[in-house]
């Protein structure tokens, strides 16, 4: 037997005794009523219509006639969320197929249900979204790619080994952006990346960037999974580059043994990043907050956009440590 309930407009009726006791089923109501990407409703007891998102309205039109949620392979329970797939009709009579979530809510010993309906066409679009995204990173990935071996291509025509190496070292920062794009892309989280991974790899690259350091200094890295948003990864990738590169470049000498040693941990909000090596360490008369490289003042810029936490110590080796939290994404547009 199918179960209807019907709208109730904002009449005096509103005011009744039994909408009011229906209506505390579910607090701050105000919070979600004014969604117009959701279309929520809560439903009372009795299948009486007691709220309604405007995205509710804009899905199926005002007044809503009867809306039929319940029916024999559906039935109300108060005990577990129901998950099912209609096909509606809108105002004007036209059909529209929704998946609907129906949530039981308990307050002071009575019922109401909220209701989710998401139209299918939807999420056919959020799909397609989601491949228009990975083709996006895909493209970004592809043209850092190409603007790192035009830039290979160039260094082969000049014969200044100074000059050489400045083409190398924006590479390897050309190669650390590349390779967030291509985590992206094959990730299932388009907006999220697995930044313990993203380390294990670029750590990797940057020791076979400086291949004439592979046989005498390992790397050791020790990472959690740490999931961080573009707007993280992008700096911190690029920070620990830098990092990286000047432990291999400037921390042991020729043919000097040694290790350099990576660590990824988190706690609550908080992440820190370790990277420390035993080589050299820093010059007695090293000044931190004016560095003369172009690589430690990219560092400093880029921890003032982490709004990160940063120390470097050159006692034994260097040890330099990174605490921030993730950014939140700013609007741009």
């Amino acid at each position: 037997m199918k179960r209807r309930f019907r709208l109730i407009t904002r009449s005096a009726d509103w005011q009744g005794k039994q909408l009011k006791s229906q209506s505390n089923c579910l607090p701050c109501l105000a919070s979600w009523q004014r969604s117009t990407s959701l279309a929520l409703a809560l439903v009372g007891s009795d299948n009486w219509l007691i709220e309604a998102s405007s995205g509710f309205y804009s899905l199926f039109g005002t007044p809503l006639h009867l809306w039929e949620i319940w029916n024999t392979d559906c039935l109300p329970n108060s005990e577990q969320i129901i998950k099912t797939q209609r096909q509606m009709q809108r105002q004007s009579g036209e059909p529209v197929t929704v998946d609907l979530v129906i949530e039981p809510i308990h307050s002071q010993g009575q019922i109401a249900w909220l209701v989710l309906a998401t139209p299918v066409e939807a999420q056919s679009e959020l799909q397609e979204k989601a491949v228009l995204l990975k083709e996006i990173h895909h493209r970004v990935r592809n043209n850092l790619h190409l603007i790192s071996n035009l830039l290979d291509l160039q260094a082969g025509t000049v014969n200044d080994e100074r000059l050489s190496a400045l083409f190398a070292t924006t590479q390897n920062r050309i190669q650390a952006m590349t390779l967030i794009h291509e985590q992206l892309y094959q990730s299932a989280d388009l907006g999220r990346i697995d930044f313990g991974e993203y380390l294990r790899r670029l750590t990797l690259n940057v020791f076979l960037a400086n291949s004439n350091n592979l046989e005498c200094v390992t790397p050791v890295i020790r990472v959690e999974s740490v999931w961080l948003n573009l707007e993280t990864a992008v700096p911190c990738g690029l920070l620990v580059n830098e990092l990286l590169v000047n432990s291999l470049q400037h921390g042991f000498s020729d043919g000097q043994l040694g290790k350099v040693q990576i660590e990824l941990t988190q706690v609550n909000q908080q992440i820190q990043i370790k990277i420390w090596d035993d080589g050299v360490g820093l010059a007695a008369d090293f000044d931190w907050q004016h560095p003369d490289s172009l690589g430690l003042k990219l560092v400093r810029i880029l921890a003032k956009q982490l709004k990160a936490e940063i120390q470097l110590e050159g006692n034994s080796g260097t040890t330099a440590t990174l605490r921030f939290a993730e950014l939140q994404y700013q609007t741009r547009f």
